[in-house]
């Protein structure tokens, strides 16, 4: 009994052995296939890259291919691709003959934030089309932020498109026969390395319609303030003037000031020619794909689990680099933020004096500085006086007044000065949040030329991390007839626009 038991034993561990083996052996074979006709459809030559056309392939190349058969061979629909490494990949579906075109158009965006970035540069919106030009910039939060964004900017993305070619796959299950091959070898069991091998060679989509040409495009960092609604129609025009430098690009105002422009990008063409006009016209003899549409891979398999296979790879693939690039964009968010939020970067604080159109008929007002008169009237005017990098927590004084004869104080006090024995202090003062306030107080002299405090002047509202705060000009310049009516202004992170017979207002720091 002892012995028949343990021939049972051994019986069903070889049984399970066996049947082990056997699924290793099919896994074996499948993946043997698999790899034969995967590396069959990378190494056919010539093949479409996001570029252009790869016309030589290792010696690969077929001898006596004429232009137009090597145009009729790599302009198609039905591509594999990668989105985020941004590559064409293998045939997948089966495609319409190109039909050639000559159409122009622009793409204009402005991105102001790290996830709209990454949403256009790595698109998981499947309802949008692709844009090639722009993916040529591999670069890491870190190099984003430091080329487009460092400074308080947003980015202009500018892009011509010139369509040459243009087709389709026939249809959503059109299998090329190489494709139907390479889903035979996929075994119906889920094994993630052997499904991720076709990711790895037709990526996580399948294009179906596609349009060909070549594009030119740049980026462009603006002051996240400047919004002037004319400067995409110039981004526009500084693309043509790349191109023909008989256009004419009058840049909107100020744009000069508020932005810096990313070198231009050109895909598509002879790269050999350094002439932009001739690299245009060679667009059509080496067209890039510029503008398409996708599907996931797994959408094109027949039902069946291979078909749930497909998804599962897919779904881990897009996830797994779908948490890359969100940590990528939330590290560039980061970034932003801190520039613009910062509360412990040091930063300019700007002081203006400001006066208003103004007439008194019973005393001169007297010329200040620009602020000049005309009879009985003063023109309004503005006049920068005072500037200092302030950091958290720090008080500084930016100017002084000396004062004299009878008046006020903040208080209410009456105060003497005799022969201008006391004078005012004007200082900018930033919290340990990074708000600014500006304010006046006045001191007389003790022996020895000390100054002893009497009184705040004035106050101006805190709190503000970036624009001006005001105060009134006669707290500073006190009981001197010119000021009257004036403002002294203190302004962070920002160029006040010194508007003559109007308000001083906070405009758009220059570069």
């Amino acid at each position: 009994m002892k012995s028949i038991k343990a021939l049972n034993i051994l019986f069903v561990i070889f049984s399970a052995f066996a049947l082990l083996m056997c699924f290793v052996l099919v896994n074996v074979k499948a993946s043997s296939g698999l790899d034969n006709a995967l590396r069959r459809v990378a190494e056919r030559c010539p093949s479409m890259t996001i570029k252009g056309i790869k016309r030589s392939c290792g010696g690969l190349m077929q001898a006596g291919l004429s232009e137009e058969d090597i145009l009729r061979n790599v302009i198609v629909g039905g591509l594999g691709y990668d989105r985020f490494n941004h590559e064409m990949k293998g045939q997948v579906l089966k495609s319409r003959p190109y039909t050639e075109t000559q159409q122009n158009r622009f793409l204009t965006k402005v991105i102001t934030d790290a996830q709209s970035l990454y949403n256009f540069f790595y698109p998981m919106d499947l309802s949008n089309n692709f844009y090639n030009g722009l993916y040529s910039r591999r670069l890491d939060s870190n190099q984003l932020f430091g080329n487009y964004f460092r400074g308080n900017m947003k980015v202009a993305v500018g892009q011509k498109q010139y369509l040459t070619h243009i087709t389709s796959a026939t249809g959503t299950f059109d299998l090329t026969e190489d494709f139907e091959d390479i889903i035979g070898f996929l075994p119906d069991a889920f094994n993630p390395d052997i499904y991720q091998k076709v990711i790895d060679y037709f990526g996580d989509l399948v294009t179906t319609d596609i349009k060909y040409g070549g594009v030119i495009d740049q980026m462009t960092s603006l002051r996240v303030c400047y919004n002037d609604p004319s400067m995409l129609r110039y981004i526009e025009q500084q693309l043509d003037s790349t191109i023909d430098v008989a256009v004419s690009a009058r840049p909107p105002n100020g744009f000069i000031n508020y932005a810096r422009s990313d070198q231009l990008t050109i895909v598509g063409g002879n790269p050999q020619e350094a002439d932009t006009s001739k690299r245009i016209r060679s667009f059509k003899q080496n067209p890039a794909p510029i503008l398409f549409s996708a599907v996931p891979i797994w959408t094109v398999f027949p039902a069946g689990p291979k078909r749930e296979n497909m998804k599962r790879a897919y779904d881990n693939y897009v996830n797994n680099f779908g948490q890359r690039m969100g940590a990528e964009a939330r590290n560039l968010q980061n970034l932003i933020a801190q520039e613009q939020f910062n509360p412990y970067q040091p930063h300019e604080v700007s002081v203006y004096f400001t006066q208003n159109y103004a007439c008194n008929a019973g005393s001169m007002f007297g010329s200040w500085g620009d602020c000049s008169v005309v009879g009985s009237c003063r023109k309004a005017c503005s006049v920068r006086f005072a500037g200092q990098t302030i950091s958290n927590g720090q008080t500084v004084v930016v100017g002084e007044h000396p004062v004299g004869g009878t008046f006020r104080d903040g208080q209410g006090n009456i105060r003497r000065c005799l022969a201008a024995g006391c004078r005012t202090q004007l200082k900018v003062q930033r919290d340990e949040h990074g708000n600014i306030a500006l304010f006046s107080e006045l001191y007389n002299f003790l022996k020895g030329g000390k100054l002893n405090f009497l009184s705040t002047m004035g106050y101006s509202k805190p709190g503000v991390k970036s624009g001006c705060v005001d105060l009134d000009g006669s707290s500073f310049y006190v009981n001197d007839p010119k000021a009257a009516g004036s403002i002294i202004k203190a302004c962070v992170r920002c160029t006040p626009a010194l508007n003559p017979g109007g308000p001083t207002v906070c405009d758009c720091p220059r570069l």
